[in-house]
């Protein structure tokens, strides 16, 4: 309705994103493709131990330490480092 009448609207509060469903979902599902094809299951202490790690490096990055990486474009984590 906006781009149809914007004289209508003084603004728009967007909550939704914008996002390329097609793309994400590919990206998504294509980890569990791999593993499954391979056969090859991560043990969850390994997932845990990554996880935690890249929280480590990269939470304060975005000024909070909050547990959560919202500036992706600080990240600057590169997992390999943590590997033996």
């Amino acid at each position: 309705m906006a781009q149809r009448y914007p004289e209508q609207y003084n603004s728009i509060l967007a909550t939704a994103p914008g996002i390329n469903w097609d793309r994400m979902m590919l990206g998504l599902l294509y980890p569990q493709v791999v593993i499954n094809q391979k056969q090859i299951y991560p043990p969850l202490c390994e997932i845990d131990t990554f996880s935690a790690a890249t929280i480590s490096a990269c939470d304060e990055l975005d000024g909070v330490k909050d547990g959560f990486i919202l500036d992706l474009s600080t990240y600057n984590f590169n997992p390999i480092t943590i590997v033996d």
